[in-house]
């Protein structure tokens, strides 16, 4: 409950933010080189890491993402959910109609892995003799692209040009917000399997700071 309204206060702050601090601000310099820059591909680690501990997190161009290694193959996305800003390195990784998913571990929200559609299941109240059908809500979460290269893991950025939900929580608007009230930690860090499913948060991991609480 803390971090739903924690969540929900700064989205708000984040409107009003955006109202009176112009792009210039946020993004000092930008220029079209250094968008373009973004977009070029960064080592984050080593395969044999990753096949060993099956995530980890890293900063691509100041964007935080996670990757996973499962069935043998690799996936990107943003770090934090796009429903309220959980941390996804986190959850645990389920089937759902077919489609590997990771679910958030504040309020399990599923995503597929290979595309970022958010899914869920839905009825028809008016035959109450209906199953419940897995549908998708379009994607939701930014999906980034993962190579290997003589055994060190790349990442590449998405150069996709529509808008999605995880951008709000892995932009300069929201991230600009939060490091000038200081008010959440972050830092990179390979997982073992020993912390996932646990309940219990690594020692270096996504926390509200104790002000929130």
């Amino acid at each position: 409950m803390i971090f739903f309204q924690a969540t929900c206060f700064y989205k708000s702050l984040a409107a009003n933010y955006m109202k009176v601090m112009p792009n210039s601000i946020m993004d000092p310099g930008l220029s079209e080189q250094d968008d373009e820059k973004k977009y070029t591909s960064v080592c984050v680690g080593r395969e044999d890491d990753i096949r060993k501990s099956e995530r980890m997190t890293a900063v691509v161009h100041d964007r935080e993402v996670v990757i996973f290694y499962h069935k043998g193959e690799y996936h990107a996305m943003d770090i934090r959910c796009y429903h309220s800003g959980g941390p996804l390195h986190l959850g645990e990784i389920e089937d759902f109609n077919g489609q590997s998913c990771i679910v958030c571990p504040w309020h399990k929200y599923k995503i597929t892995l290979a595309t970022g559609e958010g899914l869920y299941q839905s009825i028809n109240p008016k035959d109450p003799s209906a199953r419940p059908k897995w549908c998708s809500k379009g994607v939701k979460q930014r999906i980034h692209t993962v190579t290997v290269d003589n055994g060190n893991i790349y990442v590449t950025l998405s150069k996709e040009p529509f808008k999605c939900d995880s951008d709000f929580y892995a932009t300069g608007e929201f991230k600009g917000l939060v490091t000038s009230n200081r008010a959440m930690h972050w830092t990179t860090s390979i997982l073992p399997p020993t912390n996932r499913g646990t309940g219990s948060f690594p020692r270096r991991c996504f926390l509200p700071s104790k002000k929130l609480i």
